[in-house]
């Protein structure tokens, strides 16, 4: 809503607020038109005042729920009023309502202004909206008759406001300390803004906190009662100078509209387990830096956490809450222009869990030293050690010291090089421990060496959006890290925990190893090719956004794959599963994510199946029932040989010809051997029988011889 509406806007409202007032007091019915001895004696100018209808019912007993203007500056905004069936008398202006009149303005110059029970001879028995807007009185003493009072807090324009008494006799209204309560104290309906004193303890049994009660205050201190169970619409609003709010102890179940607007000062914010709604802009303009959101609530109003007052984010503010509470959503729905992407937007708060949350506290809380040359920042651990915090460094080789002052460097805190312009880190062998982000978003870093003493890195993506790394190098042994090829793995090699993002080719891992990391190979763009065939599980997120890869070889005792495992992997065409994977995470196969071309969605990236992609599996197998239930192709009754699955019909068929063609030969070789044995044994007849015709010859010869 751009300023000229909404300045129209709130003078609607003011005109709505100023005619129908009943419509927002606990839904009673409007009051009827005061009669005609009340008219007279109210003395109007004209006849046509005489006859206007007066003001209808007064709001409910000192503070119901009027909807709160919607306007930057609320209570302090100088409102347009319809003020026709006003009537002035002296320095009153009042108008007539059934009961008697209700008070609209005053223009009394008195330090200590007393009102009267009496106007005209009509009693006195509301306070309108902006009764005392503008009066300088530092003390108000309010009639014993009055029974109403405005739920816009008509104090709220009293600048030199120190104190506020009520008459003896009132049964509706009651003060104590100068602050204005009801008649049983049960709700707190204006805090003087000029009264004495920097600090201010709700006395218990209050319940409620009317709206605007607060607004403007220059009180910096509030204890809050554990009988508070709500706060009305911008009831302190504008105290610019409140440091906290501790509301952990009270009933709270919700927090009206603007409830905390502008409360620059504001620096931490304690919120009950009670609660359940905090409403629209109820801390917009306040100076958190973060807020924890209790689990029990289900509803955050638009921009009630981590705006400036003008409704820009705040893109450093830190909201913290459970997965999948509303504080999640919240955080989710909150996004402003991506200036590294065309017109995409990206989430304006960092969202942390509760434990996480405790975990940035710490390190905000840290106590932070600089070196004697300036070049470093860090903090004495309780081991008097130091944990390096950050470098003032702008050298592109970064040689981090063993010692800084004296002092050995033992650990790399939280976030140390995140944004540096660094494109080599080495990390000195004394260091143990390197805290969660360390090298977050180092988009040029490109060779990162560990020290082989190093027991734990921190955090579940510690190299997240380091786009250019090429190596990552473990120097020695004794650690819980060790690398080969810049690649970096657990000691044993058994757990891929990072390949380089802006490494190239193919990937053939160890055979040590039996489980890829969460997000091992994510957004690594360049790699084409990955041997996996030794690993059993593939974590969540593995090679997610692996643009480029197109061969993935697995392992036949491959038993899980997570969630999104291989999500936006555009170039993989299909996958070879084998029969003892037990589980398959969502989209872990077979789904990209592309642009939408739609004009009503135009921009918006959506989830698809990868038309191109297939999975080779076994009917009824894991894999089998998750391609099936999403519509993602199988090919079943196929066998991997060499890196292509062949159909095992084909196999069968190439074998039956293989066999066919092999006894033929067969039969051609024992044919010829027989044919040649006959050959061999007609000859020998013949031989045989040519040596018989030459023996008898012999033989007849050698008898006529003998003769």
């Amino acid at each position: 809503m751009n300023r000229s509406r909404l300045a129209a806007f709130i003078a609607a409202a003011a005109l709505v607020c100023q005619s129908g007032a009943a419509a927002y007091a606990a839904e009673e019915p409007m009051a009827p038109q005061p009669s005609p001895l009340l008219t007279d004696t109210a003395e109007p100018e004209t006849e046509a005042d005489a006859e206007a209808p007066a003001e209808e019912a007064a709001p409910e007993d000192a503070a119901p729920e009027d909807a709160a203007p919607d306007s930057e500056g609320s209570g302090d905004a100088e409102e347009e009023q319809d003020t026709s069936g006003w009537i002035t008398s002296g320095e009153w202006s009042y108008s007539v309502i059934e009961s008697g009149i209700k008070l609209e303005a005053c223009t009394s110059q008195e330090k200590q202004l007393i009102v009267p029970e009496s106007i005209d001879g009509l009693t006195v028995t509301e306070i309108g909206r902006s009764a005392f807007r503008g009066v300088p009185a530092a003390l108000v003493t309010l009639p014993a008759t009055v029974e109403y009072i405005s739920s816009d807090n008509p104090f709220s324009g009293a600048e030199e406001l120190q104190e506020i008494r009520v008459a003896d006799g009132s049964r509706e209204l009651s003060a104590e300390d100068g602050v204005l309560f009801n008649g049983d104290k049960s709700r707190l309906l204006c805090y003087p803004r000029a009264r004495v004193g920097t600090s201010y303890t709700i006395p218990q049994g209050v319940n409620e906190i009317v709206s605007h009660a607060f607004e403007g205050c220059g009180i910096s201190g509030i204890t809050f009662p554990s009988s508070l169970e709500k706060t009305g619409r911008e009831s302190f609003s504008g105290c610019s100078h409140l440091g906290s709010a501790d509301l952990s102890g009270t009933s709270l179940t919700s927090i009206e509209t603007r409830a905390f607007y502008k409360c620059s000062d504001l620096k931490e914010v304690k919120l009950p387990d009670t609660l359940t709604e905090v409403g629209k802009e109820a801390f917009m303009g306040a100076g958190l830096p973060q807020a924890d959101i209790p689990d029990s609530v289900t509803v955050i109003g638009e921009k009630a956490f981590g705006y400036f007052s003008d409704g820009t984010p705040d893109t450093s503010f830190i909201i913290s809450g459970s997965i999948g509470s509303a504080a999640e959503t919240y955080a989710s729905e909150c996004t402003v222009p991506d200036s590294e992407s065309d017109g995409e937007e990206s989430q304006a708060f960092l969202f942390l869990t509760h434990e996480q949350a405790a975990e940035e506290q710490e390190y905000l809380s840290m106590k932070t030293v600089t070196s004697t040359d300036g070049d470093y920042v860090y903090t004495i651990k309780s081991d008097g050690t130091a944990g390096l915090i950050s470098t003032n460094l702008t050298s592109e080789m970064l040689d981090i010291p063993s010692q800084i002052d004296g002092v050995t460097v033992t650990s790399i805190i939280k976030r140390c090089f995140m944004f540096s312009y660094a494109t080599n880190i080495t990390i000195p062998d004394t260091v143990t421990e390197i805290g969660e982000d360390a090298f977050y978003n180092c988009v040029y870093l490109q060779n990162l060496n560990l020290p082989g003493s190093l027991q734990k890195i921190e955090g579940e993506f510690p190299f997240s959006s380091c786009y250019s790394l090429l190596s990552i190098n473990v120097n020695g042994s004794g650690g819980a890290y060790a690398s080969e090829d810049g690649v970096l793995y657990n000691s044993d090699k058994s757990v891929v925990i990072r390949f380089p993002a802006a490494k190239e080719g193919a990937y053939v891992a160890p055979s040590s190893v039996r489980e890829i990391g969460a997000a091992a190979f994510a957004d690594c763009g360049l790699l084409e090719s990955a041997d996996i065939s030794s690993a059993t599980v593939i974590n969540d997120t593995a090679f997610f956004n692996c643009q480029a890869l197109s061969s993935v070889l697995l392992s036949k005792d491959l038993t899980s794959v997570g969630t999104d495992a291989f999500f936006d992997c555009y170039a993989l065409q299909g996958v070879r599963l084998y029969n003892k994977v037990e589980s398959i995470g969502d989209y872990a196969f077979g789904y990209i994510e592309e642009e939408s071309t739609d004009e009503d969605s135009e921009g918006e990236l959506i989830t698809k199946i990868n038309e191109k992609f297939k999975m080779y599996v076994d009917k009824d197998s894991a894999g089998w029932k998750y391609a099936t239930d999403r519509g993602i192709e199988t090919v079943t009754g196929t066998v991997p040989i060499r890196g292509r699955n062949v159909s095992v019909m084909f196999l069968i068929v190439s074998a039956a010809a293989i066999a066919a063609a092999v006894l033929a030969l067969i039969g051609i070789l024992i044919g010829k051997r027989s044919k040649k044995k006959k050959e061999e044994k007609r000859i020998m007849a013949i031989k045989t029988n040519a040596a018989e015709r030459i023996r008898a010859k012999h033989a007849k010869e050698k008898k006529e011889a003998d003769k």
